[in-house]
């Protein structure tokens, strides 16, 4: 089996000319359909992420409980130099910073997103719920999906998800 540093490298493509620190080393493998693009390698029959895989070469393990998070925001880049450590409120604080968070359906259709279905809400984190005829809303933390209520409004539902992800934003 070859050697997983040398079949990472393979897939990595760094620019010749130009800033070795500043460009993005893009990695040409696979990636993901879910999450939109971040690369992904198999080692011992686990799939690992590029860029953390990147990160563990250049700097060691990674803490428990921490992400690799990219300064860049391309989830396609390998380049150490654009990575560093953080935890999920971390990331959320960037990506609300940086105004990348999602703004629900209509942000989907203008950006030209997959297609929602009829049970999709214009916000983020509201779906209806065809059971209790009701908007549903949730939110994902640490990888868990979180239930927060059952509203007859979608906007209700919304605002409940907004205050959730404030309490996060402001580390409560």
């Amino acid at each position: 089996m070859r050697n997983p540093i040398h079949r990472f490298w393979e897939k990595v493509q760094i620019p010749f000319y130009g800033d070795f620190e500043e460009d993005c080393w893009i990695w040409v493998g696979t990636k993901t359909k879910i999450g939109n693009g971040y690369g992904i390698l198999w080692l011992k029959d686990k799939m690992v992420l590029a860029h953390r895989f990147s990160w563990e070469i250049a700097n060691g393990s990674i803490p428990l409980g921490k992400y690799v998070l990219h300064k860049c925001d391309n989830r396609s880049c390998a380049n150490p130099y654009h990575l560093f450590l953080g935890t999920q409120v971390d990331n959320i604080n960037d990506m609300v910073q940086k105004n990348r968070q999602s703004k629900g359906l209509n942000r989907r259709l203008e950006t030209g997103g997959p297609k929602t279905s009829p049970n999709a809400s214009k916000f983020k984190g509201v779906c209806w719920d065809k059971g209790t005829k009701k908007w549903r809303a949730r939110i994902l933390i640490d990888g868990k999906s979180k239930h927060l209520g059952l509203f007859m409004l979608e906007e209700e539902a919304s605002e409940a998800y907004q205050e959730i992800l404030k309490g996060i934003t402001n580390g409560k």
